[in-house]
Order: C-alpha cells, then structure tokens, then sequence
C-alpha cells in the first residue's frame, strides 16, 4: 500500500534556509524590499549614465545615499558592536540582499561606512568626532601595486626580489606623517568620499624595509579635504557603472599622529583583516547578484513559450536550471562557512574570505551567463536585465584581487600557514 507522498520542502526566502532569529528574518525582509523598491531603479538609471554624471549634483546616486543612510540599513559602525556570533549571521544576510538589489551600490553601501567602521573599531573618540557623517572609502591598491598590494607581506616577491614600495608612500617628520604619491583609478567610492583609510608603505626614519626585507606599513586616517588632496574625474567602465571609482592624488599631504589607524606588524594585521573584511563583503554580494540571474531565468522560462508550451516544459531547460539551482546553493553555503570563520575565535582569514570571494564571483559569472542564454536573444539587449548582471559579474573576477592572483596567494598561504593571517 502507498503511503502519503512527501510533501515538497518548504523552501526560505534563499533556498535552504534552516530557521533564522527573527531578528535576521527582520533584516532580510527590510534588505530585499529596500534592494528591489530602491536599488534597482535607481541602477538601471544610473547604468544608462555617464561616469561623470554619476557623481554631479542632483544625481540620483546622492538622493541613494541619503536613503542608506536614512535606513541605517548598512551601518558598519553599528554593525561592529554587535557581538561577532550576530555579526556573521546579519552581514551575509544583509550584502546577499543589497547585492540582489545591485552590485555597484551594495559595495558603495558598505564603503561608505569604512572610515566610521574603523573608527568605532578602534574605540577612537576623536577618529568617530572626526569622521562624523562623511563619505569613506579604503585607499589600497596604487598604479604600480596592484597584486602587490594584496601580498603585502611579499610571499609571492619574485626570488632575490624585494616588494615594491609604490609610488604612494608616507613618511614620518616629527609629530606628523607626510602622504605622497597617488592611488590606483580603482578606489571605490573615492570620488564622492571626504575622508579614507590609506594603507601604505611608511618610512619611520630608517627607511621603507624592516631588517627582514618586509615592507614597513602604515595605516592613516586622511580626511580628503586636507590640503594637497585631489582627486581625478569618475572611472567609465563596463560594469558595476553604479559605483563611482577613480584616483585619489596626495601633494604632501600633512597628517597628525593622532589619525594613525595602525603601525608596523600592526598595520600588516590591520590591512589583513581589511583586506579580509573586504573580500567578505564581494562574495556575499555576488552570492545575491548570481541568485538574481537565476531569479530572472527562472521566471523567463515559466514566462517564455517555445515548441507550444513554457521553456520550463523542455527537460533540458529543467536540466539547466537544476544546474543553476546547485551553483547557486553551493556558492551561498561556501560563503556563509567562510563567513562564519571569519567573525570565529580563528578569524579573520584571508584564505577564508579570498576562497569565498574566488568561488562566489566566478559563480555569479557562471550564472549570469547561463541566465543571458536562456533569455536567447532578449539576453543581449538593455530592455532585460541580464546583460547588466553579466557585466557586473565580469568586473567582480578581477574587483579586489583578480581571481587567479589570489588563488596564488591562498596557495602561499597553504604552504605558509604563520603568515596567512599575519
């Protein structure tokens, strides 16, 4: 005799969701209807504009940030005084809903607040006065020191080499520190932000290499408003246009001790975790922009009939959406696994975040591609949404760290476990 069938599972709002706090339900609920009744309008009409445009006044870039704000939906520095346990279930959370709604804006989102964020990490009074309200951004990478950025403690210096020290140096003139040099045109956020975290290399009166041919670094808090800042025009590009990005230049720019955010083996820790934070942040959101290419395909192939009847119908679209499913899902779970590593007793880790970040964006590539053939031809045009995922999906292989570079670098770290983390 048959039995009652079982019934089909009941899926959460992102797939296999076991039961949530309410608190977290709460957030995912407030994130998806802030991402699709505020995020994605405003980037569709922000993709059609120039980078230029983007940042002027009367932009709805700024009428967007003000609405974060608003929300206090992506407050880093309320975020970073909760307890790490409530910290690695919100923040997955959170970006995987801010990335759905769209990438550029769910990382300029997080961005904004990274000044704040280490200011209230530090415990710092007078960096939280300083930094008040303003617009931050991270000041990381320069022209000449792209990957060597992300290897800061030189594990992959080709033999009988040192690490570069870059053109954007600091030194040490008494009380102050001196800023030189320029940034990469890749800082997000740079152009409508008034203050950064500048990590760089620093001379503390015995030159830019402790005794042990490592760089000695230094991470500063630069309001951007400071004499001799400037900064270079918006960066045009084909993806993630939502998100302004461009150079940041430094004349002598003069800086107090008191704003010295990290030194020394400090510094190289403090990068870590934010270079770690930072890689976090990327996989969590791709993790929601691959899970909108197969919210699209789905509701395409329910929507779009072929040979008389729905593409869903076709066993091979069946096949290639139980695909997409499976990516989707392995993708989330790697990320919210490194995720918790990294708010753990053993965490921050680089070869966490970078191993989530690797697999999420190449993921989310992965699907928007799949979804961009299941819509055929309709995939290839502006009226649908697709071909702006696989354009934001194209920029997030190479944004903080492209993807082979980093893989290296976990390599290293495999074989160097002491300095993985250092």
């Amino acid at each position: 005799m048959i039995g009652t069938l079982p019934q089909h599972p009941k899926l959460g709002p992102t797939g296999l969701d076991a039961q949530v706090p309410t608190e977290v339900a709460d957030l995912q609920r407030e994130s998806r209807k802030f991402a699709r009744e505020v995020m994605r309008p405003v980037a569709a009409e922000l993709d059609k504009m120039s980078a230029d445009d983007v940042v002027r006044p009367g932009s709805p870039l700024h009428d967007f940030l003000a609405e974060v704000k608003r929300t206090g939906l992506a407050d880093l520095g309320a975020l970073v005084q909760l307890p790490p346990e409530e910290q690695a279930l919100m923040m997955p959370v959170l970006m995987e809903e801010l990335g759905w709604g769209d990438a550029g804006l769910a990382t300029l989102s997080i961005v904004r607040d990274v000044a704040k964020f280490t200011a209230f990490r530090l415990n710092s009074a007078e960096l939280i006065e300083r930094v008040g309200d303003g617009l931050g951004c991270f000041i990381g990478s320069q022209p000449d020191r792209g990957s060597d950025a992300i290897d800061h403690l030189g594990l992959e210096t080709y033999p009988g080499m040192r690490p570069t020290v870059g053109n954007l140096t600091v030194r040490r003139e008494g009380a102050d520190y001196v800023v030189q040099g320029q940034s990469s045109q890749w800082i997000s956020g740079a152009p409508v932000a008034s203050c950064g975290i500048l990590q760089a290399a620093c001379d503390f009166g015995e030159g830019f290499y402790d005794p042990e041919g490592r760089l000695n670094y230094i991470g500063l808090m630069v309001p951007l408003d400071e004499p001799g800042v400037s900064k270079s025009p918006p960066l045009s590009k084909i993806g993630q246009r939502s998100l302004p990005q461009g150079a940041i230049y430094f004349d002598s720019v003069r800086v107090p001790a008191e704003f010295v955010v990290a030194e020394g083996i400090d510094a190289h820790r403090d990068l870590a975790t934010n270079l770690a934070l930072a890689k976090t942040i990327v996989a969590t959101a791709f993790v929601g922009v691959g899970r909108a290419a197969f919210d699209y395909a789905f509701a395409y192939t329910h929507e779009r009939s072929q040979g008389g009847v729905p593409l869903i119908r076709h066993q091979s679209v069946r096949a290639r959406i139980f695909q997409m499913w499976n990516r989707l899902e392995a993708s989330r779970a790697l990320v919210r696994r490194a995720v918790a590593y990294h708010y753990g007793p053993y965490g921050p880790s680089a070869i966490g975040s970078i191993t989530a970040k690797v697999h999420a964006t190449e993921a989310s590539f992965a699907l928007s591609q799949e979804a961009m053939r299941l819509f055929g031809a309709n995939g290839l045009t502006p009226e649908y949404p697709v071909e702006k995922l696989l354009r934001d999906s194209q920029s997030s292989l190479i944004e903080d760290g492209e993807n082979t570079i980093l893989g290296i670098n976990v390599a290293a770290m495999l074989a160097r476990p002491d300095l993985a983390d250092v």
